[in-house]
């Protein structure tokens, strides 16, 4: 198992610097950089925006916290748009890889509410992850 603990502790050391202004940016300019990307964001209610192209999951950008997890083959063009230690950058082969863990009350710490028993914290993928946080 990959202990994704000490990378969203470390991201939500830089919260007070993270804006939803700040995540928009991001946003544009990595869809701006990768061929066919777009984006899914409701920003009234979501804490993650995803980016992706058809058939094909690029990244993950949590709203809370300078998080951002990305798939290895777009990790060069999310990296160019990301400021030097303005976020953490996570990078995965599979966002459904059922390899990582986190400490359940670390997130609901961080989220500010009750999340779902239904997934495993202790056998968690990033799919599983944005699940339990998305809202």
């Amino acid at each position: 198992m990959v202990d994704l603990e000490n990378a969203i502790l470390r991201a939500h050391k830089g919260f007070q610097l993270w804006t939803r202004e700040r995540m928009q940016e991001l946003v544009t300019c990595i869809t701006g950089r990768i061929p066919g990307a777009r984006s899914d964001w409701d920003s009234a209610n979501e804490s993650w925006a995803v980016i992706s192209r058809p058939n094909q999951g690029i990244a993950y950008i949590c709203a809370k916290i300078p998080f951002i997890v990305v798939a290895d083959p777009f990790a060069k063009g999310v990296n160019e748009c990301v400021k030097a230690e303005e976020a953490v950058v996570f990078e995965v082969s599979d966002f459904d890889d059922h390899r990582y863990k986190v400490t359940k009350s670390v997130l609901e710490n961080i989220f500010a509410k009750t999340l779902t028993p239904v997934v495993s914290y202790d056998t968690l993928s990033i799919r599983d992850l944005w699940y339990a946080t998305v809202s």
